[in-house]
């Protein structure tokens, strides 16, 4: 499900039933690396966030408000 932050796409994985691999995370951070892409993945126990160095604060302060990115429209 893809979100808007500061006008780019964002995309949330959100697995249906269990943590995704070890090899899926690996390839969205190359991913993220190599394409500027951003992304979040929601796993049991906590969220993985990937992209340039500003994503990960500014969904870390989302998250202390609790506020659910994927549910704060575009921000």
């Amino acid at each position: 499900m893809p979100i808007r932050w500061r006008g780019k796409r964002a995309w949330v994985l959100v697995p249906a039933g269990k943590d995704p691999s070890e090899d899926l995370k690996a390839q969205m951070r190359a991913y993220s690396q190599t394409s500027g892409g951003l992304h979040m993945i929601k796993l049991r126990d906590r969220v993985l966030r990937c992209g340039v160095p500003e994503f990960q604060p500014s969904m870390l302060d989302l998250e202390r408000r609790d506020i659910n990115p994927w549910d704060a429209g575009g921000f």
